[in-house]
């Protein structure tokens, strides 16, 4: 009896001591020594057995880490061309929304202008002085801006897109004549955004600081030339558009487009000239393709869409500016078979 009953005040000892968890199937943390040995509740060192396979550490291993920076690497190469087509994407729609804007305030002008286009200016040197119009002896074309290199203030200064009449007076004090504002920011609340593609990254050094770009677009040289231009002599067998009623298949006439950087300097794009009809590229002007050789273009009737080059312009319009004084290095030549020479035939200009 006393064996039994010393047996049994050894077990409630042992259980008090160590814990039940040798005689029970729930475990329990036991203290470990800074050699991860168990020290057990009483001080005394007992050592716990790690099975086959089983790490002490709970870290990653080197494999570990490189298998989970390749996953991380795979799946950023595969959402990344995900995100930058529709980064491309949202580009092109704030580019036709911008495009379509710049229809709206040209319908809005000529409602305001006996039906007339706004005037397509080339520089105020070319063309016959005074130009007649509402504005005084000398008018404002649709923009007064010059993105050539030779006025680095008027390739980034808003003012030369949505100025007003003051804001030109300040400009040149004394001489109101010398430069007239432009036409359309009265009718676009002088948001001068609307005349960037989002696409169009150029940057302008002005006094040591680089601004943006302030134009991309640019306006047919066949619709609201100056009268007395040198693409309306009487040799000439192109039509020129005046007037919005001059255009007799709205939708088949193209009046924004965007420019190249490598030929854009005012609003007024020539890609036909030479003789009345050969159709020869011009060497001045080329339009452009911000949008992965692509670009904005708007009609007459109002509508805006991303057309995609397939020739020439394909190649060159996003070709960056030239060193001012240097050839721009257009056209390519080949115009008879080149498809971006015939779709300009057909959507940019009309025999008469």
């Amino acid at each position: 009896m006393n064996i039994r009953l010393n047996s049994f005040l050894e077990m409630i000892v042992h259980d008090a001591t160590f814990g039940s968890a040798a005689c029970s199937d729930v475990s329990e943390e036991v203290p470990m020594d800074v050699s991860g040995q168990n020290v057990g509740r009483g001080g005394l060192s007992l050592k716990v057995p790690i099975r086959p396979g089983e790490r002490q550490d709970p870290g990653f291993t080197l494999i570990e880490l490189l298998v989970v920076i390749a996953i991380i690497a795979i799946l950023a190469a595969m959402l990344l061309p995900a995100l930058a087509a529709a980064k491309a994407k949202a580009q092109a729609i704030n580019c036709v929304s911008n495009l379509r804007q710049l229809n709206l305030a040209t319908t809005m002008y000529a409602g305001d202008h006996k039906d007339l286009y706004p005037y397509n200016e080339r520089p105020v040197t070319s063309v016959p002085q005074p130009v007649p119009a509402p504005n005084g002896p000398l008018t404002g074309g649709w923009v007064e801006d010059d993105q050539s290199g030779a006025n680095a203030r008027k390739e980034w200064d808003p003012m030369f897109l949505v100025g007003s009449s003051s804001d030109f007076a300040a400009l040149n004090p004394g001489l109101p004549n010398v430069q007239a504002p432009p036409l359309l920011g009265p009718y676009l609340s002088k948001d001068a955004k609307v005349f960037k593609c989002p696409a169009d990254f150029r940057t302008i050094n002005y006094t040591g600081t680089l601004h943006p770009a302030s134009r991309s677009y640019s306006m047919n040289c066949f619709v609201g030339a100056v009268p007395g231009d040198g693409l309306e002599g009487s040799a000439s067998q192109y039509k020129m558009f005046h007037k919005t009623s001059d255009v007799m298949h709205p939708s088949d006439l193209y009046v924004f487009i965007e420019e190249s950087p490598n030929t854009i300097n005012d609003g007024f794009l020539v890609f036909f000239y030479g003789s009345p009809d050969s159709y020869q590229w011009s060497s001045g002007d080329c339009p452009g393709a911000y949008h992965t050789k692509a670009t904005g273009v708007s009609f007459a009737d109002g509508h805006a869409q991303i057309h995609v080059w397939q020739g020439a312009v394909a190649q060159y319009g996003a070709k960056p500016k030239p060193v001012i004084g240097t050839a721009p290095g257009w056209p390519a030549g080949g115009e008879a078979t080149d498809p971006d020479y015939l779709w300009l035939k057909q959507y940019g200009c009309i025999h008469k």
